[in-house]
């Protein structure tokens, strides 16, 4: 068995089959976690906004929206870890909803130790993508004159105030990096044609 949480945290279960949600909330809160629960897509965003849940667990069958759809729109208002529990097991169930925003992909039937694993690493894999995307920006960024923390913030959260500044300057920055590559790339075609 794995360590339990240190802090508790507060987990979404975003299901329409009541015994998943029952199962999966016993094996959570018997494990100190806080549950919260929702059985449409309409609720699941609802309660992210409203609850501002450590991580979701989502399904992607979902009554009233695909849950494909329900990650896409989380993704636009949080970047709180998404794992997607689902029966549909096909590899292109599973891209489609990593590239959706989904962080990991966990197929029914599940075991309960895996799952448990699975939700103690998602909030370390979240923070690893945040710190290599902040390696990234910091070359952009500063060159910009921007606070790197303004920019995940915007890009996580959707912060509007700064959205305006902020895409005008990132915009030009990669313009001119992507016109400087373009330009190393043209000066070693020479020199390997030479």
């Amino acid at each position: 068995m794995g360590p339990e949480p240190l802090v508790s945290s507060r987990i979404l279960i975003v299901d329409d089959e009541p015994n998943i949600i029952g199962t999966v909330s016993s094996l959570l809160r018997t494990r100190g976690y806080d549950v919260l629960s929702a059985m449409t897509g309409r609720a699941a965003l609802d309660t992210t906004e409203r609850e501002k849940p450590d991580l979701i667990i989502l399904d992607l069958g979902l009554p009233d929206m695909s849950g494909v759809d329900v990650c896409r729109q989380i993704r636009q208002i949080t970047s709180t870890p998404i794992l997607v529990l689902s029966a549909r097991g096909a590899e292109g169930d599973k891209v489609n909803a990593l590239d959706a925003g989904a962080d990991d992909y966990v197929t029914k039937p599940f075991g309960s130790q895996e799952l448990l694993a699975r939700i103690r690493v998602a909030p370390l894999v979240r923070r690893h993508r945040r710190r290599r995307v902040r390696c990234v920006l910091q070359h952009v960024v500063l060159r910009v004159g921007l606070a790197v923390d303004d920019v995940l913030d915007f890009l996580a959260d959707g912060d509007h105030r700064i959205a305006e500044p902020i895409q005008f300057r990132l915009r030009l920055a990669l313009g001119r990096l992507d016109h400087q590559r373009a330009g190393h790339r043209e000066r070693h075609r020479r020199r390997v044609e030479a």
